[in-house]
């Protein structure tokens, strides 16, 4: 049976885990992108082009939810009612804003950059290399998560 996450277990996954997914809606219409983002300080960053249909969402209504997760293993049986699945999940939900300080900026995209290529990728950012990107945050106002088996 399912367990809550603990919220260190929430963090750990959201630190850890390579791609999440961002679901945004506008005029009652879902919309969900798979996302390489930084966990930092309760904030999800994660950048983009400066116009396209997640801005479009984004700018509509601020109000998003940000899922992890990870599958580990399929446990089949003699029937399909009884397979089960292996997993942990969180999800974070706040709301979504255009980052316009610089520091703050280059600061997200060096993360990004150290997260998935390591300090010295991150090391090689410029202020320069921030003007035609779009970088976003997620300001977390609630987490949860699940995981099954119960122990984790």
């Amino acid at each position: 049976m399912a367990r809550p996450l603990l919220p260190e277990e929430i963090d750990r996954m959201l630190e850890q885990c390579e791609t999440g997914r961002l679901g945004l809606s506008r005029d009652g219409i879902p919309y969900v992108v798979p996302l390489s983002y930084w966990f930092s300080e309760n904030t999800i960053y994660f950048h983009g082009a400066p116009r396209g249909r997640k801005i479009d969402y984004i700018l509509a209504n601020a109000r998003a939810c940000f899922l992890v997760d990870r599958m580990d293993e399929l446990i089949k049986s003699d029937h399909p009612c009884r397979f089960n699945l292996n997993f942990q999940s969180a999800m974070a939900e706040g709301e979504v804003a255009l980052v316009e300080d610089e520091a703050e900026k280059l600061a997200a995209l060096q993360g990004l950059s150290a997260k998935y290529g390591g300090p010295e990728v991150a090391a090689l950012l410029a202020a320069g290399d921030i003007q035609n990107v779009a970088v976003f945050k997620l300001s977390i106002k609630s987490k949860s998560g699940r995981a099954n088996p119960s122990q984790s």
